[in-house]
C-alpha cells in the first residue's frame, strides 16, 4: 500500500511538474518597447541642478524629468574633455582602449601619420574592433538617432541610422526637427543620443 502511494505521488507531481511548464511556455511575454533616450549635457555642474539637490530651482523641468528616469549620483568621467569621455560613454571603454584620445586636428597633421606608423598603425580615433552602444542596438532592432556636434571623423556618427550633427538646443527649428523625431519613431523602439551644451 505504501509503494503504491509513493507512486502515485510521483506520477501527480510529474503531472503537475508538466503541467505548470506547459502552461508557462503558452504564455505570451508582454513585449515592452526600447526607447532609450542618453542626454548629455556637457560642462553642467550636477551641483547647480536641482535633481542632485542644489537649493535652488535652477532647472524645474529638468527634475521633472528625473523623477520618471535614472540618474546617478556617482558617475564619474573617463576623459577630462568632451571627445575622450563621450567615446567611453558610448563604448563603455575606457579612452586607452577605444582611442579617442587625441584632438580632431592631430588626425589630419603630419606629426599623426608618423605616430601612427610609429605605434603600428595605432588608432587616434575610435577603434575599428569595437561597437558603440548605437551600433548594438541597432543589431538588435532599434532605430538609432544622433542629436550631437560630435566629429564622425573620430567615429561618433557609428551605427547611427539617423546622424544630424548638430546641437539640438542651439536653436528652436533644431529643438523641433528633434520633437518631430521623437514623434516619428515613437511607435518603435529607438535609441536617441542627444548631446548639447
Amino acid at each position: 500500500m505504501q509503494k503504491l502511494n509513493k507512486q502515485s505521488l510521483f506520477w501527480v507531481i510529474l503531472f503537475f511538474s508538466l503541467f505548470l511548464l506547459l502552461v508557462q511556455c503558452s504564455r505570451e511575454k508582454e513585449v515592452k518597447k526600447k526607447q532609450i533616450i542618453l542626454l548629455s549635457i556637457d560642462t553642467l555642474r550636477g551641483d547647480h541642478i536641482t535633481p542632485y539637490g542644489y537649493l535652488r530651482d535652477t532647472s524645474p523641468k529638468l527634475a521633472e524629468l528625473v523623477e520618471d528616469s535614472v540618474y546617478y549620483t556617482h558617475a564619474y568621467t573617463n576623459g577630462c574633455w568632451t571627445h575622450p569621455s563621450h567615446m567611453s560613454l558610448l563604448t563603455g571603454t575606457l579612452p586607452s582602449r577605444h582611442g579617442v584620445d587625441k584632438p580632431l586636428g592631430a588626425l589630419k597633421s603630419e606629426k599623426y601619420l608618423k605616430l601612427k606608423e610609429k605605434l603600428n598603425k595605432k588608432y587616434l580615433k575610435l577603434n575599428e574592433s569595437l561597437k558603440n552602444i548605437a551600433e548594438v542596438l541597432k543589431i538588435g532592432g532599434c532605430k538609432t538617432i544622433k542629436f550631437a556636434k560630435l566629429p564622425d571623423e573620430l567615429g561618433f556618427g557609428n551605427g547611427f541610422d539617423i546622424n544630424n550633427s548638430i546641437d539640438p538646443l542651439a536653436k528652436v527649428d533644431n529643438f523641433e526637427w528633434l520633437l518631430q523625431e521623437l514623434e516619428n519613431h515613437k511607435a518603435e523602439d529607438f535609441f536617441l543620443f542627444i548631446h548639447t551644451w
